[in-house]
């Protein structure tokens, strides 16, 4: 898959992420969100999301089809997104917060992308 295919898949995932996340919001708050604040979640999450997506293949650069190591692991990456996400609800901005929630979730976005070709992706590291 090409990278600007992972790009737009990752910033697909995270504003859908940013809608739900004020759709669950409102229904706690008892108060219908704003259509601009929706929309501005949305955006803050798809552009966190995009940003960190290329992670994986950073760690563990694109050198051949078989590159797929501990930067491509489920656990790690999976780890290090949850930390991260939850790392995120203590920031009090609600921009800064969906920003940080999609930064959070785009490494997991690429492994997503990832898994859906032939090499799939590693549980831990290549071979596990």
């Amino acid at each position: 898959m090409r990278a600007q295919e992972h790009s737009w898949i990752n910033f697909i995932i995270g504003a859908v992420h940013g809608i739900f996340r004020c759709k669950m919001e409102s229904d706690v708050t008892k108060i219908s969100p704003d259509p601009l604040e929706v929309v501005v979640s949305a955006l803050a999450s798809g552009a966190g999301a995009m940003l960190t997506h290329r992670l994986p293949d950073i760690i563990d650069p694109p050198t051949s089809p078989r590159h797929r190591n501990v930067g491509h692991g489920v656990l790690p990456i999976g780890f290090a997104s949850v930390t991260a996400y939850r790392a995120a609800q203590s920031v009090q901005n609600p921009i800064a917060r969906r920003f940080l929630e999609g930064a959070a979730i785009g490494p997991a976005g690429h492994l997503l992308a990832d898994a859906s070709t032939p090499a799939g992706v590693n549980l831990i590291a290549r071979g596990f």
